[in-house]
């Protein structure tokens, strides 16, 4: 009875790391299937703010696996404008070097399994994620998301 058992719990264990591996191999949205908007910047070159679409896309789909990414925005204009204004307000990235913070918009709808305030099949729009790394020369990290 206790081989019977174990046995059970082994094939329930891996057939766990099976849908775990899965998830991470194949995420719910790749970069394919979502529209990338990337602003000309004279502080980010393109394959800086390729990368940082690359960590946006792994972030979501780790927060928020259950939702279809739309659209992922870097716009000049908003990431100025955050700047411009940081010091004047307490963000996670107020002494944080210029050249090493990332903000990108996303718009998306929720899926059915979904936490927090926001509900279920809800598209929202300038939804923002913000990346930042230690110099020019180390990948971007997720720092903080929201409106």
């Amino acid at each position: 009875m206790k081989k019977k058992l174990l046995i059970v719990f082994t094939l329930i264990f891996l057939a766990f790391i099976c849908v775990l591996i899965y998830k991470k191999f194949n995420p719910t949205n790749k970069k394919e299937e979502v529209n990338i908007i990337l602003d000309s910047s004279t502080e980010f070159s393109e394959e800086e703010l390729n990368k940082g679409v690359e960590e946006v896309l792994r972030a979501f789909n780790s927060m928020w696996n259950d939702s279809k990414l739309h659209e992922i925005r870097f716009d000049n204009k908003v990431y100025e404008h955050e700047m411009e204004n940081r010091g004047s307000e307490t963000t996670l990235f107020s002494d944080l070097d210029k050249n090493n913070v990332l903000i990108f918009t996303v718009s998306f709808t929720t899926g059915k399994k979904v936490e927090g305030s926001i509900g279920p099949n809800t598209t929202m729009d300038g939804w923002r994620f913000i990346l930042t790394r230690k110099n020019k020369n180390s990948n971007w990290k997720y720092l903080d998301q929201g409106v």
